[in-house]
């Protein structure tokens, strides 16, 4: 208990000069050639990890500035290079996780736009490439996370359809097993959400 939170700790405060000085190097590159958009993006996932390692600690404010970080410099890769997958991928990642970090400071509207960013931004990476990886399982990941916010915020129907929006993909895609989870609870969920609405026969579809 109080011996592995201290370990946790520590490893946390000797990993923070680590990210600092891998970003030092990078930018050091970055200085001899600015159109370098895979240092860039490499910036970009350390940057990434240090707002990860930062939430992870309870920390949301310095997590949002880290990931805001990682943003820009995905943002900048994709204006020297459109189309760049693991910046759009990458845009997808900082963006559920600026919604966190928002949402966490309380600032509900601000979370639900960055959530809504980020499903597009998983949505383009799937359109660029279907066949790549987890791309629909991060697509149905972040629409359970708009489906959050927006339920945060009161708006009830509207959680409930974006819920539903991710048993379309199931209807298009063979599913992996990750997705297939997924798919499976938010079918529960949305199923809870009609019943418990009143809406009991398209429960029962659902």
């Amino acid at each position: 208990g109080l011996q592995h939170a201290r370990t946790a700790e520590d490893g946390f405060e000797r990993s923070q000069p680590l990210y600092s000085e891998a970003s030092r190097m990078i930018n050091a590159l970055l200085e001899i050639n600015p159109a370098d958009t895979e240092a860039r993006a490499a910036l970009a996932l350390v940057q990434i990890r240090q707002a990860a390692m930062l939430n992870a600690f309870g920390r949301p404010e310095d997590s949002l500035r880290a990931a805001r970080l990682s943003e820009e410099s995905y943002q900048q890769v994709l204006r020297e290079s459109p189309g760049h997958l693991t910046a759009i991928n990458g845009l997808g990642i900082v963006q559920g996780m600026i919604s966190n970090a928002l949402g966490a400071m309380g600032r509900l509207s601000e979370s639900l736009a960055a959530a809504r960013q980020s499903e597009l931004n998983y949505e383009s990476y799937v359109r660029l490439n279907p066949a790549g990886g987890d791309g629909w399982s991060n697509v149905a990941a972040a629409r359970e996370r708009t489906s959050t916010r927006l339920r945060s915020l009161g708006r009830m129907s509207e959680g409930r359809e974006k819920l539903q929006s991710i048993l379309e993909i199931e209807r298009s895609i063979k599913m992996s097993s990750s997705l297939a989870n997924r798919f499976a609870r938010a079918s529960a969920f949305a199923a809870f959400m009609a019943a418990d609405e009143g809406q009991t026969e398209e429960a029962k579809v659902l």
